[in-house]
This record gives C-alpha cells, sequence and structure tokens, in this order.
C-alpha cells in the first residue's frame, strides 16, 4: 500500500488495481470543485469593516455569507494572512477572525475561522435580511 502511495506522488502507479483507477480518474476529467457550503449575498451598499492590528485599516465588504466575505482594503492581504475584523452593519457590530483565502488586485476572498455566538447570531441575521 504505501509503495502504491508512492508510485502514485511519482505519477507512476505501480499495480493494476491503482493504475486503473488512477487513469480512470485522469481519462474521465473529474473536477475536484468544493461546491460552496453557504449562500454567498451580494450588497448593495458595501459593510464598513476595520482591519485590527498594528494599524487599523478600513475596508468594504462586497458579499458575505456565513462561512466568508469579500473584503476590500487598501491594505495588501496575502494568501494565509489572518486578520481580525470589526465589520459594521447599522448599530451593529460584527467581530470575527478570518483567513485570506483569496487575493486578488481589487480584493481578497476571507473565510471566517473564528466568531462568538452573539456575532454569529448577528451575522445569521444580516445574511437573513439580504436573502
Amino acid at each position: 500500500m504505501a509503495a502504491d502511495a508512492i508510485a502514485l506522488l511519482e505519477d507512476r502507479p505501480a499495480s493494476p488495481q491503482v493504475r486503473s483507477a488512477y487513469e480512470h480518474t485522469a481519462q474521465s476529467g473529474t473536477n475536484f470543485v468544493v461546491p460552496r457550503r453557504y449562500a454567498r449575498v451580494p450588497l448593495e451598499s458595501p459593510l464598513r469593516a476595520q482591519i485590527e492590528g498594528g494599524q487599523q485599516v478600513m475596508g468594504r465588504v462586497k458579499s458575505i455569507s456565513l462561512g466568508g466575505a469579500y473584503l476590500e482594503s487598501s491594505n495588501k492581504l496575502s494568501v494565509g494572512d489572518t486578520i481580525k475584523l470589526e465589520m459594521r452593519s447599522g448599530f451593529r457590530t460584527i467581530h470575527f477572525t478570518a483567513v485570506v483565502r483569496n487575493a486578488g488586485p481589487e480584493g481578497n476572498g476571507i473565510e471566517i475561522v473564528h466568531m462568538k455566538g452573539d456575532d454569529r447570531n448577528k451575522l445569521r441575521k444580516l445574511v437573513q435580511r439580504h436573502l
């Protein structure tokens, strides 16, 4: 089994059974895209967000879901960066910790990785209001 795993990593399946499965997957063009867990909600007017840390940097949340958001910011963020955010929706503030999953010239896709229960409830109400 270990030899088969190493062979697969080196792109040379050893056993006929593993080679058959490997070649079938390669031929079928199977796409391994993972569907979104939560519906993404585009916001007509972006929400203000503040990236907490050394220097307080302002940003705008353009779309939101229960699992993440699209954040525009003047601060250059890199994939893998962990940030703490304070997002404002009317009189409500929502705090969470996120990891940058996609970085582009216009903004960043972030995944929410930690949030307190009361902030989760505020986010749930915000998303439901915009569905």
